[in-house]
């Protein structure tokens, strides 16, 4: 993906609004196109797509509904890598809204171990081959800190 063409916005002869995000664009972006007999162009590659995934929504005219974010969630820009901020915020570098940032939440795995024989860990239930106990789950969070892989990754 591209980054910001917030160069975009130092071309002169700018006369159209990116019907997406609002920003001034040239007659002669690179990203365009005709929707209904009408010509659109847009200020970069993210809101050509976002607008030929829903034409109708953002040529409608009514307010497109906020993105919602929870409580203590980092606000991103989705053209503008490494733009970021705690509130809502405009980006310094393009003008788009920042968008609250997608949470993801850490993948879990679930292990079974011997309460016995730690070293046994399966990937399902089932009996420890060592003593025939029946083992036990155990949760494992994926995205933790390892500071083992930290220090081998330096």
């Amino acid at each position: 993906m591209h980054d910001c063409c917030h160069e975009a916005q130092q071309e002169k002869g700018m006369s159209h609004k990116d019907p997406v995000c609002g920003m001034d664009v040239s007659k002669d972006t690179q990203y365009q196109t005709e929707y209904k007999g009408q010509w659109y162009g847009f200020c970069c590659e993210g809101c050509l797509i976002k607008f030929n995934k829903d034409q109708d929504m953002y040529l409608s005219g009514k307010p497109r509904p906020e993105p919602t974010a929870a409580a203590g969630a980092k606000y991103i820009c989705p053209m503008c890598p490494g733009v970021e901020s705690d509130s809502p915020d405009i980006c310094p570098k393009c003008g788009m809204a920042l968008e609250p940032e997608a949470f993801v939440p850490p993948s879990k795995k679930t292990e079974y171990i011997c309460p016995m024989h730690p070293e046994v860990v399966e990937e399902s239930p089932g009996s420890c081959p060592v003593c025939g106990m029946a083992l036990e789950a155990r949760t494992v969070v994926l995205e933790e800190e390892n500071p083992e892989l930290d220090d081998m990754s330096r």
